[in-house]
């Protein structure tokens, strides 16, 4: 990752202190937005990205990764450790693969793709 990617992925955060911003306020009442903000993510490797992007780049990440946080060991386990562009892209497929079901709640969708690729061994 460049230098002005991690600068603008620093700053994103820093707002998100600085104004307040609690875990809640990365919440997706439905799917369609989280793969718009995945699409975002996917469309910045290699390009020039405005802060707002990162924003919503990093706030698509930080969703995923405290739902694959809040339940790894539970509904799914991490057999071998993965990058957060992994869940991010295991994610982005299983929400495209059911695109007709991005109306259901975000976070459903999130752990149903976790548990599929991940399933916790019997």
């Amino acid at each position: 990752m460049n230098l002005r990617k991690r600068v603008l992925i620093a700053a994103a955060m820093a707002v998100c202190l600085v104004t307040g911003s609690r875990a809640y306020a990365a919440c997706y009442e439905s799917g369609e937005k989280l793969v718009d903000e995945l699409n975002v993510c996917e469309k910045m490797n290699g390009g020039k990205a405005t802060v707002k992007q990162v924003y919503a780049c990093a706030k698509a990440t930080g969703y995923i990764q405290g739902i694959a946080d809040a339940l790894d060991g539970k509904d799914f386990e991490r057999t071998n450790p993965f990058t957060s562009a992994q869940l991010k892209a295991v994610v982005l497929k299983a929400l495209k693969d059911r695109a007709s079901e991005t109306n259901l709640c975000a976070d459903v969708l999130v752990r149903e793709a976790l548990t599929a690729t991940f399933p916790k061994p019997q």
